[in-house]
């Protein structure tokens, strides 16, 4: 599948590296230079960063929108993030559009004209709701209205394993996905041969009816 995501945010980060696992091909807008050459050293090579404004037909042609399966919009404001994916919808007949919400009061809008709106805000205040937030463990993102979700997860400090626990020893079921260890500051990709130690922060996806089983087997390393 062919995606476009307009926006270089920490969660874009993380969107595209569960998109690379599962091969498809992304194509990422960004207008802010600096993130730009950040991203151009943090993302692999196949990575496509178009350098304009995500709400801009003639930037959304040439980041080839025209073939998109679908629209990502993850900049930082709801109604420039509602403009991208109508412009990616009614411009380039995309036929599937997904946008950030950060009032999740907008979503009804984003509905309305078809795009399937994520709000990290209201997938919280369910999680809390539920009491289903545990220790460090937070959401950062969701995919087809909460059926798959990213979260970001301390893991104890006191393991069992204190020298670390190899990833392909963690009994996770195929509903899970480790994404990424965050090491000194840097994003490191997670391998079945990667060591995690205690405390470090992990990146992973998981369907949302297996997150119970994650945060079990991460409580108990």
């Amino acid at each position: 599948m062919f995606i476009v995501i307009s926006g270089g945010s920490t969660t874009a980060e993380y969107l595209i590296s569960m998109m690379l696992e599962q091969n498809h091909r992304i194509t990422l807008i960004e207008e802010d230079r600096e993130t730009i050459d950040h991203l151009a050293d943090t993302l692999p090579p196949e990575v496509l960063i178009i350098e304009g404004d995500g709400t801009d037909s003639a930037v959304q042609l040439d980041a080839g929108v025209d073939d998109a399966d679908l629209f990502v919009a993850l900049m930082g404001h709801d109604e420039t993030n509602l403009v991208a994916c109508e412009i990616a919808m009614t411009a380039f007949n995309v036929p599937r559009c997904i946008a950030n919400v950060n009032n999740p009061k907008n979503g009804r809008i984003f509905h309305e004209v078809g795009i399937e709106p994520v709000s990290s805000t209201e997938l919280i205040a369910r999680m809390v709701e539920e009491e289903a937030i545990v220790g460090d463990m937070r959401m950062v993102f969701s995919l087809r209205e909460g059926d798959i979700v990213m979260v970001e997860t301390k893991l104890p400090a006191k393991m069992r394993h204190k020298g670390g626990v190899r990833v392909a020893d963690i009994p996770f079921s195929h509903d899970t996905q480790l994404i990424a260890v965050i090491r000194d500051d840097e994003f490191v990709m997670i391998t079945g041969d990667t060591v995690l130690y205690p405390g470090e922060t992990i990146i992973a996806a998981t369907k949302s009816d297996a997150e119970e089983e994650f945060r079990n087997i991460i409580r108990h390393l």
